[in-house]
């Protein structure tokens, strides 16, 4: 079910762990910003942050994982997150290249978010929380979080 707008606020925001987490990997971004993260030393793959671009609720950020297939980069996978002026991280998009998905719980059209399907956003924010966690332990982000 896709929502209007002006139903922003039932937007699922991260945990205030998974945002702690976030808040260290997009620390001092912005607009065309990135960084490779790979402190695995190739045990994992390396996490890529990028600041994206604004909407009219805060900074677009990606991270992803890489792998190349047949001289293809393939997504495995890609987040899209607002970081919205009240601190907090809202998942809005996600791909996984290997399994052809994609999803979309925020359409963001011309730097405007236009609707909402609260579905998806939720299920994206139930697996961001589990990914960040794993991200946190696999490539040792903030050791004391």
């Amino acid at each position: 079910m896709t929502t209007n707008i002006e139903d922003i606020r039932i937007l699922l925001k991260l945990s205030p762990q998974a945002e702690t987490v976030m808040d260290t990997l997009t620390a001092g971004m912005s607009v065309s910003d990135h960084k490779k993260i790979d402190n695995a030393e190739g045990t994992f793959m390396a996490l890529h942050v990028e600041c994206i671009g604004e909407c009219n609720l805060g900074h677009i950020f990606s991270l992803a994982h890489y792998y190349e297939q047949h001289g293809d980069l393939m997504r495995d996978p890609e987040m899209l997150f607002i970081h919205a002026e009240d601190g907090g991280y809202y998942p809005v998009e996600i791909w996984q290249d290997a399994v052809n998905s994609h999803s979309v719980g925020v359409l963001i059209e011309d730097g405007m978010v236009v609707s909402i399907d609260e579905t998806e956003q939720a299920d994206m924010t139930m697996f961001a929380e589990v990914w960040l966690k794993n991200i946190r332990v696999q490539q040792r982000i903030g050791e004391a979080l």
